[in-house]
């Protein structure tokens, strides 16, 4: 809601910009911390989120844009930080965390918590068009994948599916990677029932996106390490129109992509981040590449908001998160 302001979370703690990144200042009264692992900004004025080890808590929110922060009642997380953080778009106070061995949900910005899942439950993740969550639960049969349509409050079992935590979502059509595997899953009815997508030309699928505007198009960054050369193994970026039952090469090289998304506008029209080579984008669904200026040196993540459809917030490895306007 307000373009020039950003906030990165680095090693320093919390930092904040009201000039589009020309002059940073510190905002860290009442955080202690150190290099967050997640990071979720809801509302106006901006509710802010913050996870990890952060002294005596897990959790610290703040309510004022970051200029001040409460460390939050800690959660339990069984030695691990926690990885995932969802908040509620309509309601900014509701928020859900990764925490160790299930999730944990609260309704007052992490004063107090409750259980939101049974346990060994894992990286919660948001429908990008419906808001509903899905996370993985981990059974002595294999994985299942949870549907809550109440921001966590209860559950809906699906089937199985042989995946791990990368999964992307969009009006209940749901993907995800199998390691080591040519082959994604797919479900079409929010995880209720699973199918295999055809083979990629790779044996790892390095990062995945589906179009919130079409969910019939996704896209996948895949590697070969069977491949001779283990020192750069071929990889590349394929795309289907028709839910993975067929593939398009749309780019071969040995540069991965490290994170992958489609714009909520246009399918055809990718964001692309690779380790030491700055951000990228393709219009025309990614056959050719122009590298975007001013953007940070190492992508991980990239996220595109419903409400801000013109600005990228991209997490890196060690420049905090950026908050870029597109052109």
């Amino acid at each position: 809601s307000r373009p020039g302001v950003i906030y990165a979370g680095t090693e320093a703690g919390m930092l904040r910009s009201d000039d589009g990144g020309r002059t940073w200042r510190d905002r860290n009264v009442g955080l202690r911390a150190t290099a967050p692992y997640a990071l979720a900004v809801a509302g106006n004025p901006a509710r802010i989120y913050v996870t990890g080890f952060l002294g005596r808590s897990t959790v610290a929110s703040s309510a004022d844009g970051g200029v001040t922060w409460r460390l939050r009642k800690p959660i339990t997380t069984d030695g691990f930080p926690p990885f995932h953080v969802v908040v509620d778009r309509t309601a900014p106070n509701a928020v859900i965390v990764e925490a160790g061995l299930g999730l944990k949900r609260s309704t007052d910005t992490g004063a107090t918590w409750l259980a939101s899942s049974p346990r060994f439950v894992a990286a919660p993740v948001a429908d990008q068009m419906t808001g509903d969550i899905y996370a993985t639960e981990y059974t002595e049969r294999g994985e299942r994948m949870l549907r809550s349509s109440d921001f966590g409050v209860t559950w809906t079992q699906g089937g199985l599916v042989h995946a791990d935590d990368v999964v992307v979502a969009a009006s209940g059509h749901l993907y995800s990677r199998q390691i080591g595997q040519k082959r994604l899953w797919r479900s079409v009815d929010g995880g209720a029932t699973w199918s295999r997508t055809a083979p990629l030309p790779g044996n790892f699928v390095m990062s995945l996106a589906v179009a919130p505007s079409d969910p019939m198009t996704i896209y996948a960054e895949w590697a070969d390490f069977d491949d001779p050369i283990l020192d750069e193994p071929p990889s590349g970026t394929a795309r289907s129109r028709d839910g993975g039952a067929t593939w398009q090469a749309m780019r071969r090289s040995s540069l991965g992509l490290d994170a992958l998304l489609v714009d909520r506008r246009d399918p055809n029209r990718l964001y692309g981040g690779i380790r030491d080579l700055g951000l990228w984008t393709s219009g025309d669904g990614g056959a050719t590449w122009i590298k975007l200026s001013k953007s940070p040196a190492s992508p991980v993540t990239i996220v595109q908001s419903a409400d801000e459809p013109g600005v990228l917030y991209v997490g890196t490895v060690d420049e905090g998160v950026w908050k870029i306007a597109l052109p």
